[in-house]
């Protein structure tokens, strides 16, 4: 019984991994990581005595650029672009329920993503090596934070693509990414106002993601021991919000039309 509910939602996520690895723009993106890590090499040795943690830091900053727009860009037509090439229709009607080919699409997206993150940590663990600096604990905890963010991030837009044209799914997931960047700074606002703004700010904390919660990066930059306790949080926190929001777009999905 589990072998025959599974099996469509296995073909279901198959299929979105070879859509997506024939995809031209996986490989642009992919290949704009790489650029800016080679870029962080070649341009380190311009700064005086920071040439390493230059180029550590170009290189993380462009796994977590490229990670979150391959995250963002293949999730936001990832639920509705059968609706619009006829073929959701067919696929409901062999046996395959809304809650399977959800389940399937997203399983397919996040196998990309943990292997696009496999691939990322082995150059940076070549890269640290090049530059005979240890391999620190942060920096495989940093990557992984990386992709905790770009799970929420493909949450948010698989949600929103539900909702609203892509545009402006891409534009509101990119708000909402700031806004999580800058919901730290919401705190110490809410302490100095004590106004009509720090119902605003409250309001800002408990309805965006907090994504400093699961940026470690700095401390990969510098070597610093991570917490287990602050790892186990963040991961709770960013799985708890991927799953509200796969929840909520089963939802919404479920009552959508199809043709």
């Amino acid at each position: 019984m589990l072998i025959y509910l599974s099996s469509p939602v296995c073909q279901i996520a198959q299929h979105t991994l070879k859509e997506i690895s024939s995809q031209k723009v996986f490989y642009a993106l992919t290949a704009f990581a790489f650029f800016i890590f080679i870029l962080g090499v070649l341009l380190a040795p311009l700064s005086l005595n920071e040439h390493t943690r230059l180029s550590i830091n170009f290189s993380l900053t462009a796994c977590h650029i490229s990670f979150l727009s391959i995250a963002i860009y293949f999730a936001a037509p990832l639920l509705v672009s059968d609706k619009e090439r006829g073929t959701a229709a067919i696929l409901f009607t062999k046996a395959l329920s809304r809650w399977q080919f959800i389940l399937g699409r997203s399983l397919g997206l996040l196998f990309v993503l943990l292997l696009i993150a496999v691939c990322m940590l082995l150059f940076l663990c070549l890269l640290f090596s090049f530059y005979a600096q240890p391999i620190s604990q942060a920096l495989f905890v940093s990557i992984w934070g990386i992709a905790l963010e770009a799970f929420v991030l493909m949450g948010i837009t698989m949600l929103f693509s539900l909702l609203l044209p892509q545009l402006l799914t891409f534009f509101c997931t990119f708000q909402i990414f700031l806004i999580g960047h800058l919901v730290n700074g919401f705190i110490v606002l809410k302490e100095e106002h004590h106004d009509a703004l720090t119902y605003v700010f409250n309001i800002a904390l408990h309805i965006f993601p907090n994504f400093e919660k699961m940026n470690w990066r700095t401390e990969a930059l510098y070597g610093d021991f991570i917490p287990y306790s602050d790892i186990l949080w963040g991961s709770v926190l960013a799985f708890s919000w991927t799953l509200a929001l796969f929840l909520l777009s089963m939802i919404i999905f479920e009552r959508k039309s199809i043709v």
